[in-house]
């Protein structure tokens, strides 16, 4: 079970440092881009809603580590692991809801390119975060059933 978590914690730990190297990266793009150009309102949200999706991706990876760490210390069916898992699924769907401001930018370069198709590849995006969203409310409800059924199976023992 130690080795299990360990794993877990690496893949975890992983995908966090590839959420700061493509943050550093797309903010040294940023950063020496051509200085007299200006970016347009839908640019700016774009930029804005990918840094922010970044810094809830890092608070989600810091979350789920919590969470590893109670599952290997015994403490998987509590009330403070369904808290944890209640706050993941809510940051979850604030990325879904910050995610419908990449949808002005879609627009403009579906528009630009006469490309319609690229409009549904932007829907796409925005509606991932809440089939997350869905799947984490699920395992929620099974968590929830699972700690009342193990309080009425230590209150029968």
């Amino acid at each position: 079970m130690k080795f299990k978590t360990f794993i877990l914690k690496s893949v975890v730990l992983g995908l966090s440092a590839v959420f700061l190297l493509f943050g550093v990266l797309f903010y040294t793009q940023l950063a020496t881009s051509e200085k007299g150009f200006h970016y347009d309102w839908q640019t700016l949200l774009f930029i804005s809603v990918i840094f922010f999706a970044l810094v809830c991706g890092i608070v989600i990876a810091y979350f789920l580590l919590v969470l590893l760490k109670k599952i290997e210390q015994g403490l998987a069916f509590s009330k403070e692991s369904l808290s944890i898992l209640k706050r993941i699924r809510q940051t979850i769907l604030l990325i879904g809801l910050v995610f419908f401001g990449l949808l002005p930018k879609f627009l403009k370069v579906a528009d630009l390119d006469d490309a319609p198709g690229l409009m549904l590849v932007g829907l796409a995006i925005v509606f991932l975060p809440f089939a997350v969203c869905t799947l984490t409310s699920v395992l929620e409800n099974l968590l929830e059933n699972a700690i009342i059924l193990k309080k009425d199976h230590d209150l029968t023992v």
